[in-house]
């Protein structure tokens, strides 16, 4: 058996030989394409996606010995009454006045009917002042306080308080000499003028309680909370986070 083995092998070569020659034919013609392709790509430049840490983004961010402490808000001044949103400047008014000793009541979120807060008589129930609040960055025309002074002839107001962190018009303010010191105005560099002659306690409280939180972000009339900052394809604007229930906006 083990004769017959040795001489079969021969004959097992011959018939391998045939089949090892046709493959590596095969393999010889497709060389050429693999070959030219390699060499292609081989020939295509070479791009590094390795992103440069140092050179890209690393630039953008300050080193620790750069980066600055926020400073605290320790004092009044007109610019910071002008940060504030306008919800929080109608609540700073009406706390204001509560230092004072005043009784205030305050107008809930929605359509004020053109006022913001009322202060009554520490004696009797009667209407003393109808207070309009604007946190504006333009000039208070005469409009608001023609509808003002309206408002306070409908609610038997004795007089009429109008705040705000801008200024008025040189209209306005005759309108408001016209009616026999019925009419008040505080513009925003008066108000930080009347704080700084409270007590430095009250001073410190009531800058706490305006600086409280996001007092910057300005809240929804409708629903009484902080807007969202939403873009279109031409401009930035606010917009509440309950849309489409509630489409409140306003310009940035």
């Amino acid at each position: 058996m083990a004769s017959f083995s040795k001489s079969a092998a021969p004959f097992a070569l011959l018939f391998l030989i045939p089949g090892l020659l046709v493959y590596v034919k095969q393999n010889l013609n497709r060389a050429p394409k693999d070959l030219t392709l390699i060499k292609r790509k081989s020939a295509e430049p070479y791009v590094n996606t390795t992103p440069n840490y140092s050179q890209n983004k690393l630039k953008d961010i300050p080193s620790f010995n750069q980066v600055k402490i926020p400073e605290p808000i320790n004092e009044w001044s007109l610019s910071l009454l002008k940060e504030i949103e306008w919800k929080r400047f109608e609540m700073l008014c009406a706390e204001y006045f509560r230092c004072l000793g005043k009784r205030v009541e305050t107008i809930n979120n929605g359509a004020d009917g053109g006022i913001d807060a009322r202060i009554f008589s520490d004696k009797t129930d009667l209407l003393e002042y109808a207070i309009q609040c604007k946190s504006w960055s333009n000039l208070v025309s005469i409009k608001p306080l023609r509808e003002l002074y309206g408002v306070m002839s409908h609610e038997a107001a004795a007089k009429g308080i109008f705040m705000t962190t801008s200024d008025f018009t040189n209209e306005a303010k005759q309108f408001a000499a016209d009616h026999n010191n019925k009419l008040f105005l505080i513009n925003g560099e008066k108000f930080v003028s009347m704080i700084l002659k409270l007590p430095k306690l009250t001073q410190k409280k009531l800058l706490a309680y305006a600086t409280e939180g996001d007092y910057k972000t300005p809240s929804c009339p409708s629903c009484g909370i902080k807007l969202l900052r939403r873009a279109s394809k031409d401009r930035s604007f606010w917009g509440c986070s309950n849309f489409p229930k509630c489409r409140t906006t306003m310009h940035i």
